[in-house]
């Protein structure tokens, strides 16, 4: 209806003051509007021009645009005044009379998530906002990327059927779905849980191969929001400019931030740039606040964010801030992709269980006695012990850890209180999760290098409490004419050896008692079993005592030594490497009585009839230690001297000395997984 102005008359499109035409055009007032802006309340008003040309516009004009003669110049097209300043005068009149008693049509804000007017919490979003009440229009943000396209309220039938569904979903791989899905839910509550004293501010890391699902899954699982009715999700890529990054976290207030397709770049100023852009989502997201500033007066960050890649080139200060999971191969199992395409395919499933979980957040949020049980709860798993306290930055491993706990139970409260009836179920899903987040921490843990501590300190012990034979040089007998200068059977692993050191390999091997080595290298082998059955039992008791998670016990292997480079490892193509070798090894046969002959020529000091051991020779596997690791530091001092007797049975000297130069040629060590 157009706009009644006093002391004008409207004809045809067109005010008229004493018979004579003032504008060539005439206003309705639509109602007016509020646009908070950096935190200020804002007036506007909604009008629609309509000129004598049958061209129309809608206007939200603000205040201090009305109250002078801008707003006309603002008009689209162009139009005719007799006096602008006296008719905006006129026309601010009739519009503060038409307001009197009128709510504003709109309050649009410049942010998303949650805010706190009137005591009551309500979560905006592009389109809408979600309250105690349910969904409603008349509140939004203004920021045009956050659309909400599910169903909030749900009968109790119906939201028994949608969690009940929800949850078989995830439990079809709760190891990587679950955690993905508190990641939205903790994005969602962490701003006003913030001003609580309860901190979730935390970054997940979904790392596999090209094309094994990782995309795919943050949109499924970690956007409850649509861009446009395409259905596209809000993502970043790791290119994206730094400052847009910052942006985007700043006003993402409880929508995760997704970082996608982090790789090794082939240019040097891209590599440098994702590694800026990963170290802003990572530091922002824990700190809570933006790295750096570019002009924007709100620099919290309420959020959490999912970095997908194939490439991981952080260090171990942003490893501390995140939680990892390899889903490597995801794709390829075919449970696993129908399992997502489900989720896809059902694309408001997510929105509306988030929906309605929030809708139910906003009823527990008006009631302190409940924040207060939130708020002591989470501080009582921050004062329990850990298990992680020996790992490498096992504080904020327990942090995360108490994140993960915690908003579990927010979420199983959730399905408690809504009568989720289904007993079984809950039970069971329950258990799962709570293992979902063991093992992504469990992951997380060996990302942060706990696992190479471990070995570092097993080994050590290993080494201190193990029986360390240094190996002689003694000459061969004169009548052993094979061309071996020393005995072989010194050189060889004996049953009752746990270590063998020989401090100069080339020596061992010489034709010429004369020959010394111009680089002496000395080395140190172990049998394969017994090494494995030694760390083994060291791990097993730190478990027992507490002192570690139990997950590790599993990981204890040959090749993570040598990835820790504890051990050698020999290449067997271009991709696989050996970490054993067969080396000669000698167990005890029998004693055989030695005559005089062979006391004259062989054993001079002997005296005559001497029973003397037989040996048998064997080949079994060995593995080489890495004598400069530290954890071998005190090799030296626990050694011990023991001159070895006996004849070798069924073998020559020449083949033990080639098995032996066969064992040693072609070690590499491979790099530490810190580094």
């Amino acid at each position: 209806m157009v706009l009644s102005i006093k002391n004008l008359e409207i004809i045809d499109e067109t005010y008229y003051c004493d018979g004579e035409p003032v504008t060539d055009f005439t206003v309705e007032f639509l109602g007016h509007l509020v646009r908070w802006e950096n935190g200020i309340p804002n007036s506007y008003y909604k009008i629609r021009i309509i000129t004598t040309t049958k061209q129309k516009v809608v206007m939200d004009v603000s205040a201090a645009d009305m109250n002078s003669v801008r707003w006309i110049y603002k008009i689209p097209f162009a139009v005719w005044c007799k006096n602008k300043k006296k008719f905006t005068g006129m026309l601010v009149t009739a519009i503060k009379t038409q307001l009197q008693g009128i709510a504003p049509i709109e309050v649009i804000y410049d942010r998303v998530g949650f805010v706190e007017r009137n005591c009551e919490w309500i979560f905006l979003l592009s389109n809408g906002s979600i309250s105690k009440r349910g969904f409603g229009f008349k509140e939004h943000s203004g920021i045009q990327r956050y659309n909400f396209l599910g169903k909030v309220i749900m009968e109790q039938e119906e939201r028994g059927t949608q969690i009940e569904e929800f949850i078989c979903l995830l439990k079809q791989n709760i190891e990587i779905y679950y955690p993905l899905f508190l990641i939205t839910l903790m994005s969602v509550v962490r701003l006003p849980l913030r001003k609580q004293g309860i901190e979730l501010g935390i970054t997940v890391w979904l790392y596999g191969n090209s094309g094994s699902g990782k995309t795919e899954l943050a949109e499924a699982l970690a956007v409850f929001t649509e861009v446009n009715e395409f259905g596209n999700k809000e993502l970043m890529y790791a290119t994206t400019s730094k400052r847009y990054i910052l942006e985007t976290l700043s006003c993402s207030k409880g929508m995760p931030v997704i970082l996608d397709d982090v790789k090794q770049e082939k240019v040097q100023g891209q590599r440098d740039h994702c590694r800026i852009a990963v170290d802003a989502v990572l530091r922002g997201v824990f700190q809570g606040c933006l790295t750096e500033n570019y002009g924007q007066k709100d620099t919290s960050v309420d959020t959490c964010a999912v970095i997908t890649g194939e490439y991981m080139e952080t260090t171990e200060s942003q490893n501390a801030r995140l939680l990892y999971k390899d889903v490597s191969g995801f794709l390829e199992d075919k449970g696993n992709s129908e399992s997502l395409r489900k989720f896809q395919r059902n694309s408001r499933l997510l929105p509306g269980i988030i929906g309605d979980f929030i809708c139910w957040l906003c009823m527990e949020m008006e009631d302190q006695d409940v924040l207060d049980k939130w708020k002591k709860h989470y501080h009582r798993g921050q004062d329990e012990e850990s298990i992680y306290a020996n790992v490498p930055n096992g504080a904020r491993l327990k942090a995360n850890d108490n994140m993960m706990r915690f908003m579990h139970y927010i979420w199983m409260k959730y399905i408690t209180d809504t009568g989720f009836n289904n007993e079984g179920l809950k039970v069971e899903f329950q258990r799962k999760g709570e293992y979902s987040i063991q093992k992504i921490v469990e992951d997380t843990s060996l990302l942060l290098g706990g696992l190479e501590a471990l070995l570092v300190q097993a080994m050590t012990e290993v080494v201190q409490t193990s029986r360390i034979r240094h190996a002689k040089y003694r000459r061969e007998s004169l009548l052993v004419c094979d061309g071996c200068v020393w005995q072989q059977q010194e050189f060889c692993l004996w049953e009752e050896d746990d270590f063998l050191y020989i401090d100069d390999i080339e020596r061992s091997w010489s034709t010429k008692s004369c020959e010394q080595s111009a680089d002496i290298r000395g080395i140190l082998v172990i049998g394969r079993d017994k090494l494995l059955d030694k760390m083994l039992y060291v791990v097993d008791n730190k478990i027992k005592q507490g002192v570690i998670p139990e997950h590790f016990l599993d990981k204890v292997s040959l090749g993570a030594m040598a990835r820790c480079g504890l051990i050698a490892c020999s290449l067997r193509d271009e991709k696989q490497y050996r970490y054993a070798k067969y080396y000669p090894c000698i167990a005890p046969k029998d004693e055989e009585e030695i005559g005089e002959y062979f006391s004259d020529y062989c054993n001079h000091n002997l005296p005559r009839n001497q029973r003397r051991r037989t040996v048998e020779y064997k080949r079994d596997m060995v593995v080489q230690c890495n004598l400069g690791h530290s954890a071998f530091a005190h090799v030296l001092d626990c050694m011990i001297e023991d001159a070895k007797e006996g004849m070798l049975s069924g073998v020559e000297n020449t083949e033990v000395m080639s098995m032996r130069r066969a064992f040693s040629q072609r070690k590499v060590l491979l790099k530490s997984v810190s580094e």
